[in-house]
């Protein structure tokens, strides 16, 4: 099997070094925006989303994005995820580039995805 596109990921922003990263790749639920590197993101049916604390219908933590994607009319279709690991905590965001609060970060600790300082 050939692959159709090369990307190339710089990740040394994000990762802290401190613990192995574990990313995966994953398809993206169309029409949910833009997604940034440090962004955490959920997981529903099978597809990932921006995460929404409290917002049941927006899917579960899933873990911390490492790349950039555009969801709008199907412009990226996956995107690259830190599922376990850690990373910086002054770098990770949530829904339009908003800081983390306690919640957030515990989400993401329950999942395998530390945020350290």
């Amino acid at each position: 099997m050939k692959a159709s596109k090369t990307i190339t990921i710089d990740v040394k922003q994000l990762l802290d070094g401190k613990h192995p990263a574990v990313i995966i790749r994953k398809g993206v639920t169309e029409g949910k925006g833009t997604i940034s590197i440090g962004q955490i993101v959920a997981i529903a049916s099978g597809k990932v989303l921006p995460y929404i604390k409290d917002d049941n219908t927006a899917g579960t933590v899933l873990g911390v994005a490492t790349c950039y994607a555009d969801t709008t009319a199907g412009k990226d279709t996956a995107v690259n995820v830190l599922v376990h690991g850690t990373c910086k905590r002054d770098v990770v965001t949530v829904i339009s580039a908003a800081a983390p609060v306690q919640a957030d970060l515990d989400a993401l600790a329950a999942v395998g995805v530390w945020a350290l300082d």
